[in-house]
């Protein structure tokens, strides 16, 4: 009886410790997983408003409609001129806008942007200057769209 005993507990002992490591598997490969899940739902959190920000800005005129000549009451960014063409005047204006008003105005306030806008040769013609930080989720979103009879492409790069 005293073998039986002492053979339980041995088995006991042994089928814990195998539950316990493949316990500790488990929840380690569920921690890895969730990490992941929330980093990917980050990250396409971002480039939403990455592509809806820059959809109002080339699809919309701004509210009000005339925002650049009066940067006080600006409700709404928008660039739209005419059917695909930008207000250079209204970029103007954006350029010089203080850039935590704007962040506001995108509804951004926890990430931070950068915004430029090149010729079709890739020169840079104006941008936000801010300088991009170590960022472990970046998006960048690219549109080509006229200003002045010009094809100029406009870069929307947003960042935690």
């Amino acid at each position: 009886m005293n073998k039986k005993a002492i053979l339980f507990s041995t088995d006991l002992l042994v089928s814990m410790l195998v539950f316990l490591v493949v316990l500790i598997f488990f929840i380690s490969v569920w921690n890895i997983y969730s990490e992941r899940l929330a980093s990917n739902v980050e990250a396409e959190e971002i480039q939403l408003l990455a592509f809806q920000i820059t959809d109002l800005m080339v699809r919309s005129p701004g509210v009000p409609e005339n925002w650049h000549i009066n940067s006080t009451n600006i409700s709404t960014i928008g660039f739209k001129k005419s059917h695909d063409i930008l207000s250079q005047d209204k970029l103007n204006t954006f350029f010089s806008l203080d850039y935590n008003l704007t962040k506001t105005l995108f509804n951004i306030n926890r990430y931070e942007y950068q915004f430029e806008v090149r010729d079709s040769n890739g020169n840079l013609i104006n941008s936000t200057n801010n300088s991009i930080v170590n960022s472990k989720t970046l998006i960048a979103v690219n549109r080509l769209a006229q200003v002045n009879n010009e094809t100029q492409e406009i870069i929307f790069k947003i960042w935690k």
